[in-house]
């Protein structure tokens, strides 16, 4: 008779292999040539270095540019039009805010008869603030417009998107949630929430497409990175505790570029969920942790984020609008 260990490791090895058959087997890489790709939030961090990376490594792809920052919306549409000459490419910017439904039903018809004879075949939902606030300090406009921005944004941009897509039977619906919307933290309530509903949202949205027929053909993609050096999170983990020092040891913030990598990476080829960028060891590791911590009693839950920094973290957090007035103060 096998005892508990070895037929625990059996099933380890046949779920393992199953699972790297299936990479071998999965389908053919997404091509973005040719085709129109709009990008939420994309004069700033992770959205820039992703159009970034878009308009380099396509063929005549048309690259939509949205974000209610005008300046460095169109600072980024001149930087990245000289990278798509290369490519044949073309860059277009619309000032667009995402948490106004009637704004973007009007902007995706701007687009719509900017890029014809194209339609809109790819979406990267990227648009996301955060307060930094603990609740009881929060306004219900800071609530409001956390939930408009990180969620209701991306709810808007799917509703009128999505029927474009189901025109062509064709498409891709990338959703940029984080790793805060699987496991919480401190002065991240409005945050955290409005993440965790984008996670819901994505993947009820999947099955949806599952059962009218379209999930072979129009993927969905849901992003949930870990801390990326923005700017957005500017001053988290800087305390001297030892907490902090942990956090940075052993889940330190991914680079803008790493996280635009991964999530391009994830995108051509066919993935539906990424979770963390990370490029070394913590990108193997990472992944499984939410799933694992939510097995553990609450109180061993909450030890957990605590020693990841989730309690204290925050503590230290400026954010990129204090930093950027503090910078013109300067």
């Amino acid at each position: 008779m096998p005892t508990f260990v070895e037929a625990a490791g059996a099933t380890t090895t046949l779920f393992c292999g199953v699972w790297l058959l299936l990479q071998v087997l999965r389908k053919p890489l997404f091509c973005l040539d040719d085709r129109v790709v709009v990008v939420t939030g994309a004069a700033h961090g992770m959205g820039k270095r992703l159009a970034e990376r878009l308009v380099g490594h396509g063929k005549r792809v048309t690259l939509v540019l949205l974000d209610v920052d005008e300046p460095a919306l169109q600072r980024t549409r001149e930087i990245l039009e000289e990278a798509a000459t290369a490519t044949g490419s073309c860059v277009l910017a619309f000032n667009c805010d995402v948490a106004d439904e009637r704004a973007v039903r009007e902007c995706v018809k701007r687009i719509q008869d900017a890029v014809a004879p194209k339609v809109i075949s790819v979406l990267v939902n990227n648009a996301g603030i955060v307060t930094g606030k603990s609740f009881e300090d929060l306004t219900s406009s800071d609530i409001r417009r956390t939930l408009a921005v990180n969620t209701l944004g991306q709810m808007w941009m799917c509703k009128e998107i999505l029927p474009i897509l189901k025109a062509s039977g064709d498409g891709l619906i990338v959703s940029v949630s984080s790793v805060m919307g699987l496991i919480t933290g401190a002065n991240l309530t409005d945050y955290c929430a409005s993440k965790a509903a984008v996670c819901a949202f994505i993947e009820s949205l999947r099955l949806e497409l599952w059962r009218d027929g379209y999930r072979r053909h129009i993927r969905t993609l849901l992003v949930c990175p870990n801390a990326v050096d923005t700017g957005m999170f500017q001053g988290i983990m800087e305390g001297s505790d030892w907490t902090a020092w942990l956090s940075r040891m052993l889940l330190p913030a991914s680079s803008e570029l790493d996280a635009a990598k991964r999530i391009h990476s994830a995108m051509i080829h066919g993935e539906e969920l990424v979770i963390s960028c990370y490029s070394d060891w913590r990108g193997l590791v990472v992944p499984w942790l939410p799933a694992i911590a939510r097995l553990l009693p609450p109180s061993l839950f909450d030890f957990i984020v605590y020693l990841g920094g989730g309690v204290h973290g925050m503590d230290t957090f400026v954010g990129r609008t204090l930093l950027e007035t503090k910078q013109q103060q300067q």
